[in-house]
């Protein structure tokens, strides 16, 4: 009798074992950190990266940050939203490093450069982690990708702009219209957007990082006043 109450203990406390187990490897994820927010936009990036926008789904996205699929939708509509504010998160990092350089002691015409090259290299490297999702993405939602770039490049403008404004007061510029000489320089450089370039085109990153050098060259030529091309070292 008590070999017999021994056994069934143990065969329950195997089952529940096994069943403490499966709960575990079901459960989501705990989120990594207090932002609730950042955990979701960190976990959708992983999924777009990992098996493309189509195949995510808001289940999934709630799984992988660690959190419930009604806390999404407390921060977004849908995954559509979820997408196009991890997309605004990478403008967000872009604008903030053009800041620094902004801020930076360099001399205008290396902010400049470095602020157009960082731009298309930052591009480069999303692509290189996600270029299928991307391609998916812009297909799913074009329209709206494409009126947020839009804006974007305006707020890139407006920085750009005040750097070529305070270089043209040293005379290290002749430009006269600084925000559209910033919008054209925005555009120059445009054409080395990844989702412009085919995979062959695309190439790597060290061909992609020397042709926005020679394009910055040539656009650069046409901004730097006399004085500047004769005195290299001048701020």
């Amino acid at each position: 009798m008590r070999n017999a109450l021994q056994f069934s203990r143990v065969n329950r406390f195997a089952n529940e074992s096994q069943i403490w187990s499966e709960w575990e490897r079901t459960m989501p994820r705990v989120a990594p950190t207090a932002d609730v927010r950042e955990s979701v936009l960190d976990a959708a990036t992983r999924l777009i990266e990992g098996c493309g926008f189509k195949k995510m789904t808001m289940e999934a996205i709630a799984h992988e940050a660690g959190v419930g699929k009604a806390t999404i939708y407390g921060y977004f509509q849908s995954k559509e939203d979820v997408a196009l504010s991890v997309i605004r998160r990478h403008q967000q990092m872009v604008r903030e490093r053009w800041l620094e350089i902004a801020a930076s002691d360099l001399p205008y015409a290396q902010q400049v450069r470095q602020m157009l090259v960082f731009l298309v290299l930052a591009g480069f490297d999303k692509a290189q982690r996600c270029r299928r999702s991307m391609d998916e993405t812009l297909s799913a939602l074009r329209q709206i990708i494409l009126q947020r770039r839009f804006q974007f490049n305006g707020e890139l403008a407006l920085l750009l702009g005040t750097v070529l404004e305070r270089g043209r007061a040293e005379g290290v510029f002749s430009c006269e219209q600084t925000t559209s000489a910033a919008q054209a320089l925005i555009t120059g450089v445009s054409g080395l957007n990844p989702t412009n370039l085919s995979p062959e085109e695309l190439g790597e990153r060290a061909e992609i990082e020397a042709r926005t050098h020679r394009v910055v060259d040539l656009m650069l030529s046409g901004l730097l006043s006399r004085c500047e091309c004769d005195a290299p070292h001048r701020r």
